[in-house]
């Protein structure tokens, strides 16, 4: 069993500490995607026994806007809902 000193230790400590820092401290990159599309809409629909409730979405400019419909109506239920940027 080999024994070591307490510098020799001190210097494998700092040595590990260091090479977890390279390891742990690499950049990570990450890319964003755009829509090009101006006008598009999106249709999540909702199960409800007494009604066919949907959200319809559209992206107009860049926004993302929702509004729900009545399918069993055949009606729009509320004004647009922006819901944010793309």
């Amino acid at each position: 069993m080999a024994v070591f000193s307490q510098t020799k230790i001190k210097k494998l400590i700092v040595v590990a500490g260091i090479i977890t820092l390279v390891v742990s401290c690499n950049p990570i990159s990450t890319f964003a995607t755009t829509n090009t599309e101006q006008d598009s809409s999106c249709e999540v629909e909702i199960t409800n026994p007494t009604r066919a409730v949907i959200w319809v979405y559209k992206v107009v400019d860049g926004y993302v806007y929702k509004r729900l419909y009545n399918k069993s109506t055949g009606q729009w239920i509320g004004d647009w809902i922006l819901v944010g940027p793309v």
